[in-house]
Protein backbone atom coordinates (compact mmCIF):
# COMPACT_ATOMS: atom_id res chain seq x y z
CA UNK A 1 0.00 0.00 0.00
CA UNK A 2 2.45 2.48 0.84
CA UNK A 3 4.71 1.50 -2.36
CA UNK A 4 1.55 2.45 -4.50
CA UNK A 5 1.12 5.94 -2.45
CA UNK A 6 4.92 6.75 -3.38
CA UNK A 7 4.26 5.55 -6.94
CA UNK A 8 1.05 7.78 -7.04
CA UNK A 9 2.64 11.03 -5.41
CA UNK A 10 6.12 10.56 -7.83
CA UNK A 11 3.21 10.32 -10.76
CA UNK A 12 1.70 13.54 -9.42
CA UNK A 13 5.09 15.29 -9.08
CA UNK A 14 6.20 14.62 -12.38
CA UNK A 15 2.63 15.86 -14.17
CA UNK A 16 3.65 18.88 -12.12
CA UNK A 17 6.91 19.37 -13.65
CA UNK A 18 5.69 18.54 -17.05
CA UNK A 19 2.69 21.16 -16.88
CA UNK A 20 5.28 23.91 -15.68
CA UNK A 21 6.33 25.34 -18.67
CA UNK A 22 3.17 25.98 -20.48
CA UNK A 23 1.80 27.45 -17.65
CA UNK A 24 4.98 29.67 -17.60
CA UNK A 25 4.34 30.62 -21.19
CA UNK A 26 0.60 31.44 -20.85
CA UNK A 27 1.72 33.69 -18.31
CA UNK A 28 4.31 35.43 -20.23
CA UNK A 29 1.76 35.70 -22.96
CA UNK A 30 -0.72 36.91 -20.73
CA UNK A 31 1.43 39.62 -18.88
CA UNK A 32 2.69 40.96 -22.57
CA UNK A 33 -0.93 41.17 -24.01
CA UNK A 34 -2.13 43.34 -20.97
CA UNK A 35 0.46 45.21 -20.48
CA UNK A 36 2.44 45.70 -23.70
CA UNK A 37 0.04 45.11 -27.01
CA UNK A 38 -1.27 48.54 -28.19
CA UNK A 39 -4.25 48.86 -31.00
CA UNK A 40 -4.10 51.28 -34.28
CA UNK A 41 -7.52 52.90 -35.72
CA UNK A 42 -6.65 52.56 -39.73
CA UNK A 43 -5.88 55.61 -41.45
CA UNK A 44 -8.73 57.00 -43.20
CA UNK A 45 -7.92 58.99 -46.91
CA UNK A 46 -8.70 62.20 -47.70
CA UNK A 47 -12.19 62.08 -50.05
CA UNK A 48 -13.83 65.35 -49.64
CA UNK A 49 -12.39 69.21 -48.26
CA UNK A 50 -15.10 71.60 -47.47
CA UNK A 51 -13.60 75.17 -47.11
CA UNK A 52 -15.20 77.94 -45.66
CA UNK A 53 -13.65 80.91 -47.37
CA UNK A 54 -14.44 84.61 -48.61
CA UNK A 55 -12.66 85.82 -51.58
CA UNK A 56 -12.52 89.35 -51.58
CA UNK A 57 -14.65 91.53 -54.11
CA UNK A 58 -12.48 94.16 -54.12
CA UNK A 59 -9.37 92.21 -54.97
CA UNK A 60 -7.85 93.64 -57.72
CA UNK A 61 -7.61 91.72 -61.23
CA UNK A 62 -3.76 90.92 -61.35
CA UNK A 63 -3.02 91.18 -64.85
CA UNK A 64 -0.28 91.27 -67.65
CA UNK A 65 -0.46 94.17 -70.10
CA UNK A 66 1.62 93.21 -73.41
CA UNK A 67 1.07 92.28 -76.97
CA UNK A 68 0.06 89.88 -78.93
CA UNK A 69 1.58 88.72 -82.65
CA UNK A 70 0.07 85.71 -84.75
CA UNK A 71 3.03 84.95 -87.40
CA UNK A 72 1.75 85.10 -90.70
CA UNK A 73 5.38 85.15 -92.55
CA UNK A 74 5.18 83.84 -96.05
CA UNK A 75 6.20 79.91 -95.03
CA UNK A 76 3.67 80.13 -92.63
CA UNK A 77 0.97 77.27 -93.31
CA UNK A 78 1.87 76.60 -96.97
CA UNK A 79 1.06 73.58 -98.26
CA UNK A 80 4.06 71.85 -99.41
CA UNK A 81 4.54 69.31 -101.89
CA UNK A 82 7.25 67.06 -101.98
CA UNK A 83 8.89 63.69 -101.87
CA UNK A 84 7.16 60.76 -99.52
CA UNK A 85 10.72 59.72 -98.35
CA UNK A 86 14.17 61.74 -98.52
CA UNK A 87 16.68 59.76 -101.26
CA UNK A 88 20.65 59.54 -100.36
CA UNK A 89 22.95 61.03 -102.88
CA UNK A 90 24.50 57.79 -104.72
CA UNK A 91 27.18 57.18 -107.50
CA UNK A 92 26.20 53.80 -109.75
CA UNK A 93 28.91 52.33 -111.58
CA UNK A 94 29.00 50.85 -114.66
CA UNK A 95 27.49 47.23 -115.10
CA UNK A 96 30.31 44.44 -115.21
CA UNK A 97 30.42 40.34 -115.19
CA UNK A 98 32.51 38.13 -112.77
CA UNK A 99 35.64 37.23 -112.74
CA UNK A 100 37.64 40.42 -112.65
CA UNK A 101 40.41 40.26 -114.72
CA UNK A 102 42.66 41.93 -112.02
CA UNK A 103 44.81 40.19 -110.33
CA UNK A 104 44.82 41.95 -106.89
CA UNK A 105 47.97 39.82 -105.36
CA UNK A 106 50.05 41.92 -108.27
CA UNK A 107 48.31 44.54 -109.13
CA UNK A 108 46.57 47.14 -106.60
CA UNK A 109 43.10 48.97 -108.46
CA UNK A 110 43.65 52.83 -107.21
CA UNK A 111 41.11 55.99 -107.37
CA UNK A 112 40.12 58.74 -105.02
CA UNK A 113 36.73 59.12 -103.66
CA UNK A 114 35.64 62.71 -102.91
CA UNK A 115 32.18 64.04 -100.85
CA UNK A 116 31.21 67.67 -101.26
CA UNK A 117 28.03 69.56 -100.57
CA UNK A 118 25.85 69.26 -97.81
CA UNK A 119 27.04 67.23 -94.65
CA UNK A 120 29.41 66.68 -91.62
CA UNK A 121 32.48 64.59 -92.67
CA UNK A 122 33.03 65.86 -96.52
CA UNK A 123 36.61 65.92 -98.43
CA UNK A 124 38.31 63.36 -100.15
CA UNK A 125 39.74 59.65 -99.38
CA UNK A 126 42.08 57.53 -101.64
CA UNK A 127 41.29 54.16 -101.59
CA UNK A 128 44.09 51.24 -103.03
CA UNK A 129 42.94 47.98 -103.06
CA UNK A 130 45.11 45.21 -103.42
CA UNK A 131 45.50 41.40 -101.71
CA UNK A 132 47.13 42.91 -98.79
CA UNK A 133 44.58 45.15 -97.89
CA UNK A 134 41.60 42.15 -98.01
CA UNK A 135 40.71 41.62 -101.45
CA UNK A 136 40.33 38.08 -102.92
CA UNK A 137 43.45 37.63 -105.06
CA UNK A 138 41.10 36.78 -107.96
CA UNK A 139 37.63 37.94 -107.64
CA UNK A 140 35.55 35.93 -108.80
CA UNK A 141 32.02 35.35 -107.33
CA UNK A 142 30.00 37.72 -105.51
CA UNK A 143 30.84 37.19 -102.06
CA UNK A 144 34.88 38.31 -103.33
CA UNK A 145 32.77 41.22 -104.61
CA UNK A 146 31.51 42.11 -101.46
CA UNK A 147 34.70 41.91 -99.57
CA UNK A 148 36.35 44.15 -102.18
CA UNK A 149 33.37 46.63 -100.76
CA UNK A 150 34.39 45.75 -97.28
CA UNK A 151 38.01 46.99 -97.82
CA UNK A 152 36.92 50.08 -99.68
CA UNK A 153 34.63 50.66 -96.42
CA UNK A 154 37.58 49.88 -94.44
CA UNK A 155 39.76 52.69 -96.08
CA UNK A 156 37.10 55.04 -95.89
CA UNK A 157 36.62 54.72 -92.42
CA UNK A 158 40.22 54.19 -91.45
CA UNK A 159 42.21 56.40 -93.97
CA UNK A 160 45.74 56.69 -94.55
CA UNK A 161 48.03 59.45 -95.30
CA UNK A 162 46.71 62.06 -92.42
CA UNK A 163 43.26 62.06 -94.68
CA UNK A 164 39.92 61.56 -92.93
CA UNK A 165 36.74 59.96 -92.76
CA UNK A 166 33.95 61.01 -95.11
CA UNK A 167 30.54 59.89 -94.67
CA UNK A 168 29.81 57.51 -97.56
CA UNK A 169 30.03 53.62 -98.36
CA UNK A 170 30.43 51.23 -100.62
CA UNK A 171 28.45 48.31 -101.33
CA UNK A 172 28.13 45.61 -104.14
CA UNK A 173 25.16 44.95 -106.03
CA UNK A 174 23.85 42.02 -108.17
CA UNK A 175 22.04 43.40 -110.63
CA UNK A 176 20.98 39.98 -112.07
CA UNK A 177 21.47 38.23 -115.59
CA UNK A 178 25.22 37.80 -114.43
CA UNK A 179 26.00 41.24 -114.07
CA UNK A 180 27.33 43.27 -110.93
CA UNK A 181 27.91 46.74 -109.97
CA UNK A 182 29.74 48.89 -106.94
CA UNK A 183 27.49 52.16 -105.52
CA UNK A 184 28.94 54.66 -103.54
CA UNK A 185 26.25 56.42 -101.49
CA UNK A 186 26.14 58.88 -98.79
CA UNK A 187 25.31 57.38 -95.24
CA UNK A 188 23.14 60.52 -94.28
CA UNK A 189 20.05 60.86 -96.20
CA UNK A 190 18.35 64.12 -98.02
CA UNK A 191 21.32 65.69 -98.31
CA UNK A 192 22.44 67.93 -101.56
CA UNK A 193 26.04 66.94 -102.14
CA UNK A 194 27.87 65.41 -104.71
CA UNK A 195 30.24 62.00 -104.90
CA UNK A 196 32.99 62.13 -107.67
CA UNK A 197 35.95 59.72 -108.83
CA UNK A 198 39.12 61.03 -109.79
CA UNK A 199 42.75 59.73 -110.09
CA UNK A 200 41.56 56.29 -110.75
CA UNK A 201 44.19 53.86 -112.78
CA UNK A 202 43.36 52.09 -115.97
CA UNK A 203 42.05 49.26 -114.38
CA UNK A 204 39.34 50.55 -112.32
CA UNK A 205 37.26 50.07 -115.70
CA UNK A 206 36.96 46.91 -114.64
CA UNK A 207 34.38 47.78 -111.57
CA UNK A 208 32.78 50.23 -114.06
CA UNK A 209 34.30 53.00 -112.21
CA UNK A 210 35.66 54.47 -115.03
CA UNK A 211 35.14 54.92 -118.96
CA UNK A 212 33.53 57.70 -118.61
CA UNK A 213 33.80 57.93 -115.12
CA UNK A 214 30.23 57.78 -113.74
CA UNK A 215 27.84 60.95 -111.77
CA UNK A 216 26.57 60.81 -109.08
CA UNK A 217 22.59 61.73 -108.14
CA UNK A 218 21.90 63.84 -104.96
CA UNK A 219 20.13 63.48 -102.34
CA UNK A 220 16.60 64.82 -101.90
CA UNK A 221 15.20 65.71 -98.29
CA UNK A 222 11.65 64.49 -97.83
CA UNK A 223 9.48 67.35 -97.65
CA UNK A 224 9.35 69.91 -95.03
CA UNK A 225 7.29 72.96 -93.91
CA UNK A 226 10.53 75.02 -95.16
CA UNK A 227 10.44 76.84 -91.84
CA UNK A 228 14.08 78.27 -92.30
CA UNK A 229 16.73 78.61 -89.18
CA UNK A 230 16.55 81.86 -87.99
CA UNK A 231 17.20 83.68 -84.69
CA UNK A 232 14.28 85.59 -82.88
CA UNK A 233 15.62 87.89 -80.58
CA UNK A 234 14.05 89.38 -77.47
CA UNK A 235 14.97 93.07 -76.02
CA UNK A 236 14.73 92.94 -72.02
CA UNK A 237 14.28 95.89 -69.85
CA UNK A 238 17.82 95.40 -68.90
CA UNK A 239 18.42 96.24 -72.40
CA UNK A 240 20.14 93.01 -72.51
CA UNK A 241 19.04 90.60 -75.47
CA UNK A 242 17.79 86.58 -75.40
CA UNK A 243 17.48 85.12 -78.24
CA UNK A 244 16.07 81.63 -79.64
CA UNK A 245 17.59 80.40 -82.80
CA UNK A 246 15.25 78.10 -84.79
CA UNK A 247 16.37 75.22 -86.82
CA UNK A 248 15.83 74.26 -90.56
CA UNK A 249 12.27 72.36 -90.79
CA UNK A 250 11.54 72.79 -86.93
CA UNK A 251 7.72 72.42 -86.20
CA UNK A 252 5.83 75.19 -85.15
CA UNK A 253 4.94 73.93 -81.48
CA UNK A 254 9.00 73.29 -81.23
CA UNK A 255 9.61 76.54 -81.77
CA UNK A 256 6.46 77.95 -79.48
CA UNK A 257 7.80 76.19 -76.41
CA UNK A 258 11.39 77.53 -77.46
CA UNK A 259 10.06 81.27 -77.56
CA UNK A 260 7.98 80.71 -74.08
CA UNK A 261 11.51 79.66 -72.37
CA UNK A 262 12.35 83.29 -72.73
CA UNK A 263 11.32 85.94 -70.22
CA UNK A 264 8.87 87.99 -70.59
CA UNK A 265 7.25 85.69 -73.65
CA UNK A 266 4.00 83.33 -73.46
CA UNK A 267 3.54 81.31 -77.29
CA UNK A 268 1.42 78.65 -78.63
CA UNK A 269 0.83 77.39 -81.73
CA UNK A 270 -2.04 75.52 -83.63
CA UNK A 271 -2.13 73.72 -87.01
CA UNK A 272 -4.52 74.03 -89.57
CA UNK A 273 -5.87 72.37 -92.55
CA UNK A 274 -8.44 71.67 -94.95
CA UNK A 275 -8.97 68.73 -97.49
CA UNK A 276 -11.97 68.26 -100.11
CA UNK A 277 -12.36 67.31 -103.78
CA UNK A 278 -12.46 63.97 -102.30
CA UNK A 279 -12.30 61.68 -105.49
CA UNK A 280 -12.79 58.08 -104.96
CA UNK A 281 -14.20 55.84 -107.99
CA UNK A 282 -14.94 52.98 -106.13
CA UNK A 283 -14.31 53.99 -102.56
CA UNK A 284 -10.99 52.63 -102.55
CA UNK A 285 -8.73 55.74 -101.49
CA UNK A 286 -6.89 55.27 -98.23
CA UNK A 287 -6.07 58.87 -96.90
CA UNK A 288 -2.56 58.89 -94.56
CA UNK A 289 -2.02 61.49 -91.46
CA UNK A 290 0.68 61.84 -89.54
CA UNK A 291 1.59 58.23 -90.94
CA UNK A 292 -1.74 56.79 -89.57
CA UNK A 293 -3.34 55.47 -92.15
CA UNK A 294 -6.96 55.89 -92.08
CA UNK A 295 -10.05 53.71 -93.63
CA UNK A 296 -12.88 55.82 -93.97
CA UNK A 297 -13.81 56.12 -97.65
CA UNK A 298 -15.85 59.10 -96.87
CA UNK A 299 -15.12 62.31 -95.20
CA UNK A 300 -17.71 62.13 -93.14
CA UNK A 301 -16.01 58.51 -92.11
CA UNK A 302 -12.59 60.14 -91.45
CA UNK A 303 -13.76 62.64 -89.76
CA UNK A 304 -15.25 60.19 -87.31
CA UNK A 305 -11.94 58.09 -87.29
CA UNK A 306 -9.56 60.70 -86.78
CA UNK A 307 -11.65 62.57 -83.65
CA UNK A 308 -11.45 58.67 -82.32
CA UNK A 309 -7.80 58.44 -82.63
CA UNK A 310 -6.62 62.27 -81.13
CA UNK A 311 -5.61 60.54 -77.49
CA UNK A 312 -4.30 57.67 -79.25
CA UNK A 313 -2.19 57.48 -82.73
CA UNK A 314 -3.37 60.97 -83.48
CA UNK A 315 -2.16 62.68 -80.49
CA UNK A 316 -3.64 66.49 -80.80
CA UNK A 317 -5.15 66.17 -84.28
CA UNK A 318 -9.11 66.87 -84.16
CA UNK A 319 -11.29 66.93 -87.46
CA UNK A 320 -14.18 68.92 -88.15
CA UNK A 321 -16.74 68.23 -91.18
CA UNK A 322 -18.28 71.37 -92.74
CA UNK A 323 -21.18 69.50 -95.01
CA UNK A 324 -21.78 73.23 -96.24
CA UNK A 325 -18.76 72.83 -98.61
CA UNK A 326 -18.09 69.19 -98.37
CA UNK A 327 -14.75 70.05 -96.72
CA UNK A 328 -13.05 68.65 -93.48
CA UNK A 329 -10.47 70.22 -91.68
CA UNK A 330 -7.63 68.98 -89.91
CA UNK A 331 -6.46 71.04 -86.27
CA UNK A 332 -3.49 70.21 -84.62
CA UNK A 333 -3.75 71.57 -81.17
CA UNK A 334 0.13 72.37 -80.31
CA UNK A 335 1.18 73.07 -83.85
CA UNK A 336 3.07 70.37 -84.70
CA UNK A 337 3.31 69.51 -88.73
CA UNK A 338 0.45 67.30 -90.16
CA UNK A 339 1.54 65.64 -93.16
CA UNK A 340 -1.30 64.29 -95.29
CA UNK A 341 -0.75 61.47 -98.29
CA UNK A 342 -3.13 58.82 -100.16
CA UNK A 343 -3.20 55.54 -101.62
CA UNK A 344 -5.58 53.77 -104.14
CA UNK A 345 -5.79 50.90 -106.24
CA UNK A 346 -7.87 53.34 -108.64
CA UNK A 347 -5.87 55.39 -111.63
CA UNK A 348 -7.39 58.90 -110.94
CA UNK A 349 -8.21 58.65 -107.58
CA UNK A 350 -7.39 62.34 -105.93
CA UNK A 351 -7.74 64.79 -102.76
CA UNK A 352 -7.39 68.32 -102.37
CA UNK A 353 -5.14 69.81 -99.79
CA UNK A 354 -5.12 73.26 -98.33
CA UNK A 355 -2.98 75.39 -95.55
CA UNK A 356 -3.36 79.04 -95.66
CA UNK A 357 -6.42 80.16 -96.74
CA UNK A 358 -4.41 82.55 -99.16
CA UNK A 359 -1.83 80.10 -100.49
CA UNK A 360 -2.34 77.90 -103.26
CA UNK A 361 -3.87 74.00 -102.24
CA UNK A 362 -2.27 70.98 -103.72
CA UNK A 363 -4.05 68.09 -105.64
CA UNK A 364 -2.78 64.93 -105.18
CA UNK A 365 -3.46 62.32 -107.35
CA UNK A 366 -2.86 58.57 -107.30
CA UNK A 367 -0.94 57.00 -110.46
CA UNK A 368 -0.96 53.31 -110.04
CA UNK A 369 -0.44 52.77 -113.51
CA UNK A 370 2.11 54.77 -113.70
CA UNK A 371 0.68 56.39 -116.52
CA UNK A 372 1.60 60.21 -115.09
CA UNK A 373 -1.02 62.15 -113.80
CA UNK A 374 -3.36 65.45 -114.56
CA UNK A 375 -1.13 69.07 -115.00
CA UNK A 376 -0.99 70.37 -111.97
CA UNK A 377 -1.59 67.70 -109.83
CA UNK A 378 1.10 66.10 -107.58
CA UNK A 379 1.73 62.08 -108.12
CA UNK A 380 0.72 60.53 -104.58
CA UNK A 381 2.86 57.26 -105.66
CA UNK A 382 6.24 59.28 -104.58
CA UNK A 383 4.96 62.75 -102.54
CA UNK A 384 3.00 63.89 -99.79
CA UNK A 385 1.96 67.27 -98.62
CA UNK A 386 3.13 68.89 -95.06
CA UNK A 387 1.65 72.02 -93.42
CA UNK A 388 3.39 73.97 -90.66
CA UNK A 389 1.28 75.50 -87.67
CA UNK A 390 1.55 79.68 -86.78
CA UNK A 391 2.61 80.58 -83.63
CA UNK A 392 0.87 83.13 -81.29
CA UNK A 393 2.95 84.95 -79.32
CA UNK A 394 2.22 87.25 -75.99
CA UNK A 395 5.12 89.66 -75.25
CA UNK A 396 5.04 91.53 -71.62
CA UNK A 397 5.20 95.65 -72.12
CA UNK A 398 8.49 95.51 -70.61
CA UNK A 399 10.01 93.47 -73.47
CA UNK A 400 10.16 93.84 -77.29
CA UNK A 401 10.43 91.50 -80.15
CA UNK A 402 13.56 92.86 -82.50
CA UNK A 403 13.09 92.81 -86.74
CA UNK A 404 13.77 89.32 -87.31
CA UNK A 405 16.07 88.77 -90.35
CA UNK A 406 13.84 87.09 -92.49
CA UNK A 407 10.00 87.38 -93.68
CA UNK A 408 10.29 83.75 -93.82
CA UNK A 409 8.04 83.11 -90.06
CA UNK A 410 7.22 86.88 -89.50
CA UNK A 411 5.43 89.47 -91.68
CA UNK A 412 7.37 92.19 -93.51
CA UNK A 413 5.37 94.70 -91.25
CA UNK A 414 5.27 92.61 -88.22
CA UNK A 415 5.71 95.93 -85.94
CA UNK A 416 2.06 96.93 -86.98
CA UNK A 417 0.45 93.79 -86.82
CA UNK A 418 0.44 93.71 -83.02
CA UNK A 419 -2.64 93.97 -80.76
CA UNK A 420 -2.42 94.96 -77.25
CA UNK A 421 -3.81 92.73 -74.83
CA UNK A 422 -4.38 92.34 -71.25
CA UNK A 423 -3.97 88.30 -69.69
CA UNK A 424 -3.83 86.94 -66.27
CA UNK A 425 -1.25 84.02 -65.47
CA UNK A 426 -0.42 81.95 -62.85
CA UNK A 427 2.95 81.08 -61.11
CA UNK A 428 2.98 79.51 -57.22
CA UNK A 429 6.70 81.04 -57.53
CA UNK A 430 5.53 84.29 -58.21
CA UNK A 431 3.33 86.44 -55.65
CA UNK A 432 2.27 88.58 -57.85
CA UNK A 433 0.42 86.45 -59.85
CA UNK A 434 -2.11 85.16 -57.42
CA UNK A 435 -4.92 87.10 -55.23
CA UNK A 436 -4.74 85.30 -51.85
CA UNK A 437 -3.48 81.25 -50.84
CA UNK A 438 -4.76 78.89 -48.42
CA UNK A 439 -3.03 75.49 -47.21
CA UNK A 440 -4.33 72.25 -45.24
CA UNK A 441 -3.40 68.87 -44.52
CA UNK A 442 -4.98 65.90 -46.63
CA UNK A 443 -3.62 61.89 -45.89
CA UNK A 444 -3.04 59.33 -48.54
CA UNK A 445 -4.76 55.91 -48.32
CA UNK A 446 -1.39 54.91 -45.62
CA UNK A 447 -2.63 58.08 -43.34
CA UNK A 448 0.38 60.07 -44.13
CA UNK A 449 0.09 63.76 -44.28
CA UNK A 450 0.70 65.73 -47.22
CA UNK A 451 0.08 69.84 -47.91
CA UNK A 452 -3.08 70.87 -50.46
CA UNK A 453 -2.49 74.54 -51.79
CA UNK A 454 -5.24 76.54 -52.83
CA UNK A 455 -4.63 79.87 -55.41
CA UNK A 456 -7.11 82.23 -55.82
CA UNK A 457 -6.56 84.41 -59.00
CA UNK A 458 -9.34 87.25 -59.86
CA UNK A 459 -9.89 87.10 -63.53
CA UNK A 460 -10.87 90.22 -65.81
CA UNK A 461 -14.40 91.34 -66.46
CA UNK A 462 -15.51 93.97 -69.12
CA UNK A 463 -18.97 94.46 -69.55
CA UNK A 464 -18.44 95.21 -72.70
CA UNK A 465 -16.59 92.14 -73.70
CA UNK A 466 -18.92 89.53 -73.83
CA UNK A 467 -16.02 86.46 -73.81
CA UNK A 468 -15.89 87.88 -69.81
CA UNK A 469 -18.53 86.82 -67.28
CA UNK A 470 -18.56 89.10 -63.77
CA UNK A 471 -17.35 87.65 -59.96
CA UNK A 472 -14.94 85.28 -61.69
CA UNK A 473 -12.24 83.44 -59.30
CA UNK A 474 -9.97 80.73 -60.62
CA UNK A 475 -8.80 78.35 -58.04
CA UNK A 476 -5.13 76.29 -58.74
CA UNK A 477 -4.43 73.34 -56.57
CA UNK A 478 -0.98 71.93 -55.75
CA UNK A 479 -0.05 69.01 -53.57
CA UNK A 480 3.41 69.03 -52.13
CA UNK A 481 4.21 71.73 -54.64
CA UNK A 482 2.79 69.40 -57.74
CA UNK A 483 0.50 70.09 -60.33
CA UNK A 484 -2.09 67.61 -59.71
CA UNK A 485 -4.26 67.87 -63.20
CA UNK A 486 -4.88 65.01 -65.46
CA UNK A 487 -2.50 64.51 -67.92
CA UNK A 488 -3.38 66.61 -71.66
CA UNK A 489 -3.52 63.43 -74.22
CA UNK A 490 -3.72 65.96 -76.93
CA UNK A 491 -0.01 65.94 -76.65
CA UNK A 492 2.44 64.31 -78.28
CA UNK A 493 4.53 61.60 -76.03
CA UNK A 494 6.09 61.95 -73.52
CA UNK A 495 4.08 65.19 -72.39
CA UNK A 496 0.88 63.16 -72.59
CA UNK A 497 1.44 62.06 -69.38
CA UNK A 498 2.83 64.29 -67.58
CA UNK A 499 0.43 66.08 -64.69
CA UNK A 500 -1.01 69.56 -66.14
CA UNK A 501 -2.07 72.63 -63.81
CA UNK A 502 -5.10 71.75 -62.17
CA UNK A 503 -7.44 75.29 -62.38
CA UNK A 504 -11.29 75.72 -61.85
CA UNK A 505 -13.34 78.45 -62.88
CA UNK A 506 -15.23 79.61 -59.70
CA UNK A 507 -18.43 82.16 -60.34
CA UNK A 508 -20.32 84.27 -57.46
CA UNK A 509 -24.04 85.74 -57.56
CA UNK A 510 -24.30 89.55 -57.47
CA UNK A 511 -25.08 88.53 -54.00
CA UNK A 512 -21.70 86.93 -53.23
CA UNK A 513 -23.02 83.78 -52.61
CA UNK A 514 -21.66 81.15 -54.84
CA UNK A 515 -23.19 80.35 -57.99
CA UNK A 516 -22.57 76.26 -57.87
CA UNK A 517 -24.60 75.71 -61.08
CA UNK A 518 -22.03 77.92 -63.49
CA UNK A 519 -18.74 76.81 -61.40
CA UNK A 520 -16.46 73.92 -62.21
CA UNK A 521 -16.90 71.12 -60.05
CA UNK A 522 -13.86 69.90 -58.33
CA UNK A 523 -12.39 66.45 -58.93
CA UNK A 524 -8.61 65.78 -57.86
CA UNK A 525 -8.16 62.93 -60.11
CA UNK A 526 -4.28 62.67 -61.04
CA UNK A 527 -2.62 62.94 -57.60
CA UNK A 528 0.22 60.74 -56.71
CA UNK A 529 1.37 60.47 -53.67
CA UNK A 530 5.00 60.86 -53.12
CA UNK A 531 7.66 60.67 -50.13
CA UNK A 532 10.38 63.38 -49.30
CA UNK A 533 12.28 62.45 -52.22
CA UNK A 534 9.63 63.40 -54.80
CA UNK A 535 9.66 59.32 -55.42
CA UNK A 536 6.06 57.23 -55.24
CA UNK A 537 5.25 55.87 -51.48
CA UNK A 538 2.83 52.94 -52.57
CA UNK A 539 -0.43 54.76 -51.37
CA UNK A 540 -3.07 54.44 -53.45
CA UNK A 541 -2.67 56.07 -56.82
CA UNK A 542 -5.17 58.46 -58.78
CA UNK A 543 -8.09 57.32 -60.92
CA UNK A 544 -8.05 59.90 -64.41
CA UNK A 545 -11.55 61.21 -65.72
CA UNK A 546 -10.38 59.37 -68.53
CA UNK A 547 -10.28 56.19 -67.31
CA UNK A 548 -13.48 56.74 -64.99
CA UNK A 549 -12.95 59.11 -62.14
CA UNK A 550 -15.80 60.29 -61.04
CA UNK A 551 -18.06 62.55 -58.51
CA UNK A 552 -19.07 60.97 -56.06
CA UNK A 553 -15.84 59.21 -54.83
CA UNK A 554 -16.23 55.44 -54.86
CA UNK A 555 -17.41 53.81 -51.14
CA UNK A 556 -14.69 52.62 -50.11
CA UNK A 557 -12.17 54.62 -51.95
CA UNK A 558 -9.90 53.21 -54.14
CA UNK A 559 -8.09 55.76 -55.27
CA UNK A 560 -6.38 58.85 -54.14
CA UNK A 561 -9.60 61.00 -55.46
CA UNK A 562 -10.82 63.56 -53.67
CA UNK A 563 -13.50 66.25 -54.02
CA UNK A 564 -13.07 70.13 -52.97
CA UNK A 565 -16.75 71.25 -52.52
CA UNK A 566 -17.36 75.07 -52.90
CA UNK A 567 -20.71 75.34 -51.53
CA UNK A 568 -18.89 77.52 -48.72
CA UNK A 569 -16.98 79.59 -50.56
CA UNK A 570 -18.47 83.71 -50.60
CA UNK A 571 -17.15 86.50 -52.47
CA UNK A 572 -18.12 89.81 -49.84
CA UNK A 573 -16.50 93.27 -49.09
CA UNK A 574 -14.30 92.09 -47.16
CA UNK A 575 -10.30 90.91 -46.67
CA UNK A 576 -10.03 87.33 -47.77
CA UNK A 577 -10.75 85.23 -44.80
CA UNK A 578 -10.34 81.60 -44.47
CA UNK A 579 -12.90 80.48 -41.83
CA UNK A 580 -12.38 76.77 -41.72
CA UNK A 581 -11.02 73.96 -44.13
CA UNK A 582 -12.45 70.41 -43.18
CA UNK A 583 -10.97 67.61 -44.59
CA UNK A 584 -12.22 63.85 -43.87
CA UNK A 585 -9.31 62.04 -43.52
CA UNK A 586 -6.81 61.18 -40.90
CA UNK A 587 -3.55 59.23 -39.99
CA UNK A 588 -3.52 55.91 -38.20
CA UNK A 589 -4.08 56.74 -34.14
CA UNK A 590 -2.85 54.45 -31.16
CA UNK A 591 -6.51 53.64 -29.40
CA UNK A 592 -4.24 51.70 -26.21
CA UNK A 593 -4.79 48.39 -25.03
CA UNK A 594 -7.23 46.46 -26.99
CA UNK A 595 -10.21 45.58 -25.17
Amino acid sequence: MKILLLLFILVLFLGCQHDEPDNIIVNVNNYTSEENEQCLDEARRTTLITPEINLNAGAPVLARSGRQLITEGVNIAIARTGLKTETTTILFGAYFALPLANDFSTTDMDFDITLAGQGVNLGAVSISLNAASGVPGSVTTFNDLRLLASVINAQLLSPSGGQTTIDIAAEAVDVGGGNYAITIASITGGLSSTISLHSLSANTTQLGLSGPVPTSVSGIPQVSNQYPSQDISIGNPDDSTATYTTTAGEEASSIASGLSSLDGISASAETSVTVSVFISAVGNLRLTVNGVELVGSTLSAIEIEINSLTTTTLTGVSAFLDVLTSSLTLLHSQGGDIRINIDSPDDGDSLRVAGASDASPVILEADPLNDGVTVGAENATTNEVVVGGSIDIFIDDEYNLLAPQNTALFQPDFATDFTDVVFNYFDPLIRMTYNDSATTTIYDSLGLEHTLQFYFVKQEYDALDPTSLANHWRLYALIDNRNVGDPDTTLLPPANTVATEASYDIFFYDDGNINETASDSILISNWVPVDENNAANGAAGPQNILAGGTIPIASPPSSSNFVIATSEFTQMGSVTTIFDIEQDGYTAESTGSCD
